[in-house]
């Protein structure tokens, strides 16, 4: 492969998590959700996100292939394993109750297989690990966490990156693998089989060229040259004093119904206004 050409990288999956992750990596991508049922004969909790996300990989290479030039799919199936049990998203409020009793006080296993699809034959699926403890819960806790709907849709009943965070006293492994994709051994794997992607340069983080995609008001002065911004404070400090003399003259020269003293104080407000403004301008424009 050429390293001029790049892989039109394809997301088998609605998960807005993973959606979420993929957009603050950098990664250009778009969306097909694997219709395959997600079943498997596999036991062994790594086994099965690694055959699960083969086969959301295979459903979406099969129906991408011939509509894409070069497609990458990227497919992920995560799940929770407590005391033996393997636990995937709760099928109601009960079973998300079930689901957390058993995590409460506990270390559990979070394993997320990934598979790379980019043809008939070049697959490679692998799977991370994380260990997460979650602490002692009551069944207060239990069922306000339910009752708030962050449970559904989560393997395990639950979301690191919500509020059951306060619930989590200690995790080993990738963070990013418990919120549902390992990302940065997704980039280092398909680096180190030279699979390249359109990256969005904004969105990365290591490149520090920008924490979003709009610049804040900081960002925007800096850029500004100086002597511009010179000229531009100087303008509006000078605008700042013209309207105070503008103001005081004004005052002055009112209709006889305003005393002395009352101009007097009408000045003293314009030029605390107009001191207040010439303040502001010049803090702001450092």
């Amino acid at each position: 492969m050429s390293e001029e050409q790049k892989y039109n990288l394809i997301l088998a999956s609605a998960s807005p998590r993973r959606k979420e992750l993929l957009r603050r990596g950098g990664f250009v991508y778009e969306i097909c959700v694997s219709s395959c049922e997600e079943k498997t004969e596999e036991t062994v909790p790594a086994k099965v996100v690694e055959a699960l996300s083969a086969a959301k990989a295979a459903d979406v290479y099969a129906k991408m292939h011939d509509k894409r030039q070069n497609p990458l799919i990227l497919a992920a199936d995560t799940v929770v394993a407590v005391d033996g049990e393997i636990l995937g998203k709760p099928v109601d409020d009960m079973d998300a109750y079930r689901m957390l009793s058993l995590l409460s006080g506990k270390t559990h296993e979070v394993y997320t297989g990934v598979t790379l699809q980019w043809g008939e034959d070049k697959i490679h699926t692998f799977h991370e690990v994380t260990k997460v403890t979650v602490a002692e819960l009551s069944e207060e806790e239990i069922r306000g966490y339910v009752k708030s709907g962050q449970a559904t849709d989560k393997a395990g009943a639950y979301g690191i990156q919500t509020g059951f965070a306060t619930y989590i006293s200690g995790i080993e492994g990738d963070y990013n693998n418990v919120v549902g994709l390992p990302l940065a051994a997704v980039y280092h794997t398909m680096k180190e089989l030279g699979l390249s992607v359109e990256r969005d340069r904004r969105n990365v983080a290591a490149d520090a060229e920008t924490t979003s995609e709009r610049p804040t008001r900081a960002d925007i002065r800096k850029q500004i040259d100086p002597q511009v911004k010179q000229l531009i404070g100087f303008g509006l400090i000078f605008g700042s004093f013209l309207l105070l003399a503008l103001l005081i003259l004004v005052i002055w020269i009112m209709p006889g119904a305003i005393h002395g003293y009352q101009k007097a104080f009408l000045v003293l407000i314009a030029i605390c206004v107009v001191v207040s403004t010439y303040l502001w301008i010049s803090k702001r424009m450092k």
